[in-house]
């Protein structure tokens, strides 16, 4: 099964180069966490092809707000350290 998804955005690709490898770990925890809540709570979740890309992009939306929220969080760590 091929499965087209939105591409990644530049931002979001560029922090994955540079976050450190732990705050990464941790984003990919809560990912996992978040589809397992969404297949325990949504029982159509990944029903069928039309519903398991609905919730892939779903999904993939969290984890690029969680990787954008660790970028910011990162700039006012360094931020407040100057």
């Amino acid at each position: 099964m091929s499965i087209k998804l939105p591409p990644v955005p530049n931002d979001v690709l560029e922090a994955l180069e540079t976050l450190p490898a732990e705050k990464l770990a941790q984003i990919e925890a809560k990912v996992i966490a978040m589809s397992m809540e969404e297949a325990t709570r949504n029982q159509d979740a990944f029903k069928n092809k039309k519903y398991t890309i609905k919730t892939l992009i779903k999904l993939g939306r969290k984890r690029m707000a969680l990787i954008r929220q660790a970028v910011r969080e990162m700039a006012e760590e360094r931020g407040g350290e100057g």
